[in-house]
């Protein structure tokens, strides 16, 4: 008897599995459906991290001041490789603390 291969799916706090063929298939329409947006988790896991420029414009901040700022520990730095991102609740938090 032979054994099919089984997938993990985490959608939420939801884990459930499915055959890989049914994946595939899975995979294959969300790819398909540009119209469709992916789960709330993968969205959440996409917009997780923010970019040095893109964290500059919402605050409208130079860098140097950033950078001044994560050496003060304003924001926190978070690397990557050789790439650096901020985490988005904590630019927003300050965003909030700023306009108010």
């Amino acid at each position: 008897m032979e054994s099919e291969i089984k997938v993990q799916l985490l959608n939420g706090d939801q884990l459930s599995y499915v055959g890989l063929n049914e994946f595939v298939t899975l995979i294959s329409t969300k790819l398909n459906s540009p119209n469709q947006t992916m789960s709330s988790s993968y969205h959440y896991e996409e917009n997780k991290f923010m970019k040095i420029i893109d964290v500059c414009s919402a605050l409208s901040i130079s860098k140097p001041t950033l950078n001044s700022w994560v050496d003060k520990g304003v924001l926190r730095r978070i690397k990557i490789q050789s790439r650096v991102y901020f985490d988005r609740k904590e630019v927003m938090s300050l965003l909030d603390k700023k306009k108010a």
